[in-house]
C-alpha cells in the first residue's frame, strides 16, 4: 500500500507539472512539482528510503519533457545526498515557526540549486558532443523570484498534505496475534 501511495503521488507529482500547472502559470514562472515531491519524501522518509522515488519522479519528468533521460535523476539524487548530509546536523522540525522557515529557504536553495546542476549537465553533454548548448538559463530574473516564490507556497501545501495522508496511510498496525 505504501510503495502504490508513493507510486500515485509521485506521477501525480508530474503530471500535474508537466499538463496542469502550465495553464495557470506563465512558462518562466511555472513551480517545480517533482523537487517539491523530492523533498517532501527525503525530509519524511530519509534519502536511502526516498532514493529510488526520485529516480522515478526524475525518468518520468525527463520521458514527459524534452530533457535527456536521466538527467533530472542525477540532478534530484546529487540534491538529496547534499540535503542529507544537512540534515544530520540539523534538526529542523524541532519547532513549528523554525521549521516553517527553514523549509521555505531548503526549498528555495534546493531550486537554485537544482536548476544549476540540470543546466550544468546539459552543458557538459553539449560539449562532450561538440554541439552548441541550446538552454541559456535566466538566472536571478523577476520570472525566477516569482518561480521560487509559487514553489515554496505549494511545497508548503504539498508537505501539509503528504504528511497528514501518511500518518494515516503508513502507521503502524497493531500486531494482534490470532486465536
Amino acid at each position: 500500500m505504501k510503495n502504490y501511495f508513493l507510486f500515485v503521488f509521485c506521477f501525480l507529482a508530474v503530471v500535474f507539472q508537466l499538463s496542469v500547472l502550465g495553464n495557470f502559470f506563465d512558462a518562466k514562472r511555472l513551480p517545480d512539482l517533482v523537487l517539491i515531491f523530492s523533498l517532501t519524501l527525503i525530509l519524511s522518509l530519509g534519502f536511502e528510503r526516498s532514493m529510488v522515488w526520485l529516480v522515478v519522479a526524475g525518468l518520468l519528468l525527463d520521458a514527459g519533457s524534452n530533457w535527456r533521460l536521466g538527467t533530472t535523476s542525477l540532478a534530484l539524487v546529487m540534491l538529496g545526498m547534499g540535503l542529507e548530509r544537512i540534515l544530520r546536523f540539523a534538526e529542523i522540525r524541532s519547532r513549528r515557526f523554525l521549521f516553517v522557515l527553514l523549509f521555505g529557504i531548503i526549498i528555495a536553495f534546493s531550486k537554485i540549486v537544482f536548476d544549476l546542476a540540470s543546466q550544468m549537465i546539459f552543458w557538459m553533454t553539449a560539449y562532450y558532443k561538440k554541439q552548441p548548448a541550446g538552454i541559456q538559463a535566466a538566472f536571478f530574473s523577476q520570472d525566477y523570484f516569482l518561480k521560487i516564490f509559487y514553489t515554496i507556497l505549494i511545497g508548503y501545501f504539498t508537505y501539509y498534505i503528504f504528511r497528514k495522508l501518511s500518518r494515516k496511510l503508513f502507521a503502524p498496525q497493531p500486531i494482534v496475534p490470532k486465536r
